[in-house]
């Protein structure tokens, strides 16, 4: 390779989980199943898009020793406002 380096992505099955109650909370609850979709597809594009450029983020502080580094995806801040808007155009 021209010295860069490849990454493989492992998801770990407590974000699925977390990614999954979340998204089930969204369509469900708040009854809004296409921001819930938007939300996955979001999180997904945010973290192919980062692949390539893994080492240029700060890895996040674990108070564990890790084998590899875990990397925090910040892709959107979700506010209560934001789900009270949500809430009042689908009633």
């Amino acid at each position: 390779m021209n010295g860069s380096k490849r990454y493989r992505l492992n998801i770990l099955p407590l974000f699925e989980e977390d990614l999954n109650s979340i998204a089930d909370y969204i369509s469900v609850q708040l009854n809004n199943p296409s921001a819930a979709l938007k939300l996955a597809d979001d999180v997904e594009s945010a973290i192919k898009k980062r692949l390539p450029f893994a080492e240029s983020f700060e890895p996040h502080r674990s108070l564990r020793a890790r084998e590899l580094p875990y990397y925090r995806i910040d892709k959107r801040a979700v506010h209560t406002r934001d789900f009270s808007h949500e809430l009042a155009a689908h009633s």
